[in-house]
């Protein structure tokens, strides 16, 4: 409890394939929020892709960036 509100989380984490895929259930306040965040190499080594997904009460929201690799 913090300030009377309950709060908790829980995570795990797996392999798909070749990405990492990093999964969260978040409590807070009697609200759940599932956060699912997806890490991965382009096939040519040349992008670092990360991908997170929200959702929470029916409503899943995606957002996608890519960051260049540098050797």
């Amino acid at each position: 409890m913090h300030e009377g509100a309950g709060y908790a989380d829980q995570s795990f984490d797996y392999w798909d394939g070749k990405a990492r895929v990093i999964q969260t259930l978040n409590l807070f306040d009697g609200c759940e929020i599932e956060v699912m965040q997806r890490l991965s190499i382009s096939e040519d080594r040349k992008k670092l892709s990360y991908v997170i997904e929200l959702s929470s009460g029916g409503r899943t929201v995606n957002h996608t960036e890519e960051f260049p690799i540098s050797k």
